[in-house]
């Protein structure tokens, strides 16, 4: 974003991110939480709604006006913002051979994609409506909105675990990870838009206990603020934080499952929050539930 303040002529070109990790393993909350510190906006688009334009379903264009609508239809803040396209990995192409019937939904829609995150002029009707022929149209730039590829790409990790990481910069390692990526589904001409390849772990026992208790606005934290709005005062044992952290493991679903074991274990006291108010509520190992 340094290249948006002064690179006044355009002369350097921006770096697309691909994403690879876990479900839950904080890729999509760590481009939300970029997009808060860089103080620009960020829509995250779920990739397996897109299809080429013309079929059922949402064109690759309506990310462009989703963007839009969220700085109310400022152009030069939508062009410094984020896309985040989630759920890459499902638009792979579904095999080898040349079907008779058209891939509307994976590689048409990385054909269609291409020219969006490369960087071209797309024109969106006004206030989300549909286009016709005496519209007048705004012009959006894509090529200074930053787009972030996100994918589990499950066994990917098993073919090449040691060629991705945040500080690779071999050219082998490249190479070995893009093959990879063709050889999942994805178009090298796609994967070529994507230069900077990054990978997130699966979350641990300890940082599941630091999203869960220890952060700023953790889980523990949000779930205590809407008891106190009734007076209520909920109090977790060490033992019972323990407990939901062990449980989020066992479903290997990173992060996602602490909120589902907290509001589980949470549930009956929800319903009891009028008797409960000027009270405090313990909730001990025995207590927690699963998600």
């Amino acid at each position: 974003y340094k290249r948006l303040m002064f690179d006044t002529d355009g002369t350097v070109e921006k770096n697309n991110q691909l994403v690879i990790g876990p479900t839950g393993s904080g890729k999509t909350f760590m481009a939300k939480q970029i997009a808060k510190y860089l103080d620009v906006p960020i829509v995250i688009a779920d990739a397996t709604s897109l299809t080429e334009s013309g079929y059922v379903g949402d064109d690759v264009e309506s990310i462009i006006s989703s963007l839009l609508m969220k700085v109310d239809y400022n152009v030069a803040r939508a062009e410094q913002g984020i896309i985040f396209l989630d759920e890459i990995d499902k638009i792979g192409r579904k095999g080898e051979n040349v079907s008779i019937t058209r891939d509307v939904c994976g590689e048409g829609v990385q054909q269609a994609l291409l020219k969006l995150v490369e960087g071209t002029i797309v024109r969106v009707a006004p206030q989300g409506g549909r286009k016709h022929p005496q519209q007048e149209m705004i012009e959006v730039d894509t090529s200074k909105i930053l787009f972030i590829g996100s994918g589990a790409f499950v066994g990917l990790d098993s073919l090449n675990a040691n060629t991705i990481g945040f500080n690779s910069s071999n050219d082998k390692d490249r190479h070995l990870i893009s093959s990879e990526l063709i050889d999942y589904g994805m178009i090298p001409e796609f994967v070529g838009r994507f230069p900077v390849i990054v990978q997130t772990k699966e979350l641990t026992k300890d940082e599941l206990k630091q999203i869960l208790a220890d952060i700023d606005n953790n889980l523990i934290d949000q779930t205590r603020f809407y008891f106190e709005l009734d007076e209520v005062k909920l109090i977790f044992s060490e033992k019972a934080l323990d407990k939901i952290v062990e449980l989020a493991l066992q479903y290997k679903v990173g992060a996602r499952a602490l909120k589902g074991i907290l509001e589980n274990t949470l549930l009956e006291y929800y319903y009891e929050l009028d008797e409960l108010k000027g009270k405090e509520v313990l909730i001990e190992e025995t207590d927690v539930q699963e998600g």
